[in-house]
């Protein structure tokens, strides 16, 4: 019997994290035939006063300069701002991205090439300079004041990240396919991130012969560091009695983004096998609904939204139909203090011998539900995967992939085109040129 057990104590959230509100972020699919230091999964910009960090985590640990192996070695994080909204202004349109400003976090020993910095790539007039760089394990950011990207109000970026070694480039995660969307408004959502709380669990267990109590696959993993996490644990036992085993769970656990995997495959198994990989994920952030200055009392209808999309395959074959593939997905909503229930959502679906692929989406109007300006709230998300071989089989698959975005957006007064919640010149700009381009 192998039993393997890992086990990760669970530490609080250190005051490392900068508390912002977060103006714009994207997912990345993941992709294992790449670094993972360098396999971005998530990004996003955030606000506080005048000042914007950019963030980007990976599927792995970001490695420290030191153990780089050429002193002028290099691995850059890369922000491409298109800060006038316009593909065909900036930068050179390379892996049709254009960009007025590039926000980069380099990591080397060469003082020259390390550090933070905000490139002019367009003719846009401002902007550039120097920008303050932290790593933590999967996590880079890099802080600027505003006017280094022209003080504008709204922006389109898309990320990248890219290793140079040995004099020689790879660009491995490539430009993320979509755009995330940025926006300084009127109106927010400021998380508090000092009461913000991540973890990760995964458990695979298989056994085979019809005893219970011989497992040859044993493994808890758990996480809830200071970090978000992307773990990945698989094992293979080929050659014991001709039979082979493969289980694999990982997940994430990000603000307002979870994500999960789980695989368990038996082949050839003789005597029979059976088992279940099972992944969660989960966050629990405070939060607070920002207005005008000092504003107070409910907030207006058609501005907070509560976003739960449930993205999710699930696959399970086995001969004798029993295999299984399980995603659930939760949201709920407290006031904090006192502590207080608002609502809950869950979406789940279960398949048998099946192949399943859905995008499930509800939004939400926060006012429905009496929110206050300046009232402490509590999101918690949960997302659970579980792929199950639950009897003896000679053969059997079963595979869960799930993302859960629990986002709080604010939606502009109608007439504000452009997001920026004014409504002004840009806006009729906008509305002027839509209007030849349909006549």
């Amino acid at each position: 019997m192998k039993k393997i057990t890992f086990l990760f104590i669970l530490a609080a959230l250190a005051n490392q994290i900068q508390a912002g509100q977060i103006i714009g972020q994207l997912t990345d699919p993941v992709d294992m035939n790449i670094d993972a230091y360098t396999d971005i999964i998530s990004a996003r910009v955030e606000k506080n006063g005048e000042q914007l960090t950019f963030v980007i985590e990976t599927r792995g640990n970001i490695p420290d300069a030191s153990v780089l192996p050429e002193f002028d070695d290099t691995i850059t994080y890369l922000w491409l701002v298109n800060a006038d909204m316009n593909p065909r202004t900036g930068q050179s349109t390379w892996n049709n991205v254009s960009s007025e400003f590039n926000v980069r976090g380099v990591i080397s020993r060469d003082p020259n090439r390390a550090g933070g910095f905000v490139d002019v790539t367009g003719a846009m007039e401002g902007g550039g300079g120097g920008g303050t760089v932290v790593v933590q394990a999967n996590r880079i950011q890099i802080t600027i004041d505003r006017g280094q990207i022209a003080s504008v109000k709204r922006f389109l970026w898309k990320s990248d990240a890219f290793k140079d070694f040995h004099g020689y480039g790879e660009s491995n995660n490539q430009p993320t396919p979509m755009s995330g969307f940025a926006r300084a408004c009127r109106y927010g959502v400021l998380f508090d991130a000092n009461d913000l709380v991540q973890s990760v669990e995964d458990r695979l267990l298989a056994f085979i012969g019809g005893d219970p109590c011989t497992a040859v696959i044993d493994l808890i993993n758990q996480n809830g560091g200071d970090f978000p996490v992307f773990l990945s644990m698989e094992r293979k036992y080929p050659d014991q009695n001709n039979y082979q085993i493969f289980a694999q769970a990982m997940g994430h656990s990000g603000i307002n983004h979870l994500r999960t995997f789980s695989r368990l495959d038996v082949e050839n198994a003789a005597p029979n096998a059976f088992g279940e990989s099972q992944t969660s994920a989960s966050c629990d952030n405070n939060f607070v609904l920002d207005g005008e200055p000092g504003q107070t009392g409910m907030i207006p209808q058609g501005v907070f939204f509560l976003k739960f999309i449930h993205n999710y395959r699930l696959f399970a074959l086995d001969m004798q139909g029993q295999a299984s593939a399980r995603s659930f997905a939760q949201i709920v909503l407290n006031r904090y203090e006192p502590l207080e229930m608002i609502d809950v959502w869950v979406h789940q679906k279960q398949v048998w011998n099946e192949d399943v692929s859905t995008n499930y989406e509800q939004q939400i109007d926060l006012a429905d539900y009496g929110l206050e300006f300046g009232v402490t709230y509590r999101i918690s998300s949960l997302l659970v995967d579980v792929s199950a071989v639950p009897t003896e089989t000679t053969y059997a698959e079963a595979v869960t992939d799930a993302t859960l975005n629990a986002s709080i957006d604010v939606i502009g007064p109608e007439g504000d085109i452009d997001g920026d919640w004014d409504i002004d010149f840009a806006d009729l700009a906008i509305m002027a040129n839509n209007w030849f381009v349909n006549w």
